[in-house]
């Protein structure tokens, strides 16, 4: 059973996914609590927020499950278009909390991810490229609008 504070604290960081666009459920649980002036002994879990959005965005939100079934469909064509770049989807097409306008994120693990990019570079599709490494292995996202293109 959840205490009341912990309840606060979850439908407070799902709002705060939904309309700041926060990615992270435990930076969106950080920033409820300092909002709500709290320092919880037990945190809740990332879980329970992603469900709580989702449950948001059911309530604010009736074509989201079209949209995202649309977004997917478009993922799944750019997936077999870039398949040598062994892209695949993450973010909010994966968990369902994409909102309206989102872009469709993927994450590339190839040796060469500037072939990639000229790829869409020579394709006019704008792309966002973001890089991290996790575990020690480069990874690299590239981000487009979902649907904007015919693969």
């Amino acid at each position: 059973m959840l205490s009341d504070q912990n309840a606060a604290l979850i439908e407070c960081a799902a709002t705060l996914m939904q309309l700041e666009r926060i990615e992270d459920a435990h930076d969106a649980l950080r920033r409820a609590a300092k909002r709500l002036n709290l320092l919880p002994n037990r945190w809740p879990k990332a879980e329970q927020v992603r469900l709580a959005l989702l449950a948001r965005l059911d309530l604010f939100d009736p074509d989201r499950a079209a949209r995202i079934l649309s977004m997917r469909h478009a993922a799944l064509e750019a997936i077999a278009f870039f398949h040598e770049f062994q892209p695949r989807a993450v973010g909010g097409i994966v968990d369902g909390s994409a909102a309206k306008g989102s872009a469709i994120q993927f994450e590339c693990r190839c040796e060469h991810p500037e072939r990639l990019q000229q790829r869409l570079f020579e394709l006019k599709i704008p792309a966002l490229q973001l890089e991290s490494l996790k575990a020690g292995t480069r990874r690299t996202r590239f981000e487009f609008t979902a649907g904007a293109f015919n693969f």
